[in-house]
């Protein structure tokens, strides 16, 4: 199975096609908006989105997109998360999906900052569901100039590591440093490298991992996005290889 996470940055019918390219199964695409009836190319997924800021003139989206023969189906909201969109993915093995797009302080109540709204996703929702959990997306963190905001995203990290969940970059990657391989260049700037994008993944799930971080020649230089995509290939147990 190859699951993607990606902020497309908007021009949804547009990058949809480049994301069709990476061949994935399932995709958490954060910044996306709802597909045009139009695009041929969608009838072969099954998505669920949500609006990230529900306020008008905002039209960016969190989604989940699964390919046959796995499909995906909403799970009830959090009402007081909107940087969260809970997904059922079916197929080969069921699991769900913690989509997350981390949301600017101006954006959420009593402003809470990037790193603690995962947190609140690992507190408050991983605890309640049964079964294999894959939470991804574009989590805005660690912001390494924020010592609070990195502090807050390594003790998110520990919790999902006490939840059976690991990073996938660093599944594969061992310890290597994230920004070795950036997956956002702000402002649009090869300058300005962050690694924010993350898929955390089962750890029974890691064995004979493959990892792909997109490069910033080929998804921003040519203006796809200011975001690369992060690429999990796995091998999931008790499934057909």
């Amino acid at each position: 199975m190859r699951i993607v996470a990606w902020n497309c940055n908007e021009r949804f019918d547009r990058n949809y096609l480049y994301l069709r390219d990476l061949d994935f199964d399932v995709a958490v695409v954060t910044e996306c908006g709802p597909f045009d009836p139009g695009m041929d190319e969608t009838r072969e997924v099954t998505s669920v989105l949500k609006l990230g800021v529900d306020q008008p003139g905002h039209t960016k989206h969190i989604g989940v997109l699964a390919r046959s023969p796995w499909r995906v189906e909403p799970l009830p909201l959090a009402a007081d998360q909107p940087w969260l969109l809970p997904a059922r993915v079916t197929g080969p093995a069921d699991f769900t999906v913690l989509g997350v797009w981390a949301l600017g302080r101006e954006w959420v109540e009593r402003g809470i900052d990037y790193a603690m709204q995962t947190t609140r996703v690992v507190a408050e929702v991983l605890p309640t569901i049964d079964g294999p959990v894959v939470l991804a997306g574009d989590l805005n963190a660690p912001i390494l100039s924020s010592p609070v905001d990195a502090r807050r995203h390594a003790e998110s990290v520990t919790r999902l590591q006490a939840h059976g969940l690991v990073s996938a970059f660093t599944a594969a990657r061992g310890d290597a440093d994230p920004l070795t391989e950036p997956t956002l260049f702000h402002q649009w700037k090869a300058e300005q490298p962050f690694h924010v994008d993350h898929v955390f993944i089962p750890k029974e799930w890691t064995s004979g991992i493959g990892l792909r971080v997109g490069t910033y020649s080929e998804w921003v230089a040519t203006k796809r996005s200011d975001h690369v995509p992060v690429i999990v290939d796995l091998s999931l147990p008790g499934t057909p290889q």
